[in-house]
């Protein structure tokens, strides 16, 4: 299941890159300022896949031994 949640997390960056960098290269080339801003808000979505990849990452480790408010506490 982690590998999975990984994959599919790893996917959507790999998309979101590819449409924003697709979406640059078209904005580019036409100097169409609409284009580039689609490109600017898909950079923003690949900024939250990539929160999104991280977040799976974290969430996949073990939980530790001790709780924060219980190490902190005498």
């Amino acid at each position: 299941m982690q590998r999975e949640k990984r994959n599919v997390a790893l996917n959507s960056l790999l998309a979101a890159l590819a449409i924003t960098f697709l979406k640059l290269i078209v904005g580019l080339f036409h100097r169409s300022l609409g284009i580039l801003s689609e490109a600017a808000h898909s950079g923003l979505d690949m900024v939250a896949a990539l929160v999104t990849l991280l977040s799976v990452r974290v969430s996949d480790k073990p939980a530790g031994t001790q709780n924060i408010n219980t190490a902190t506490a005498r």
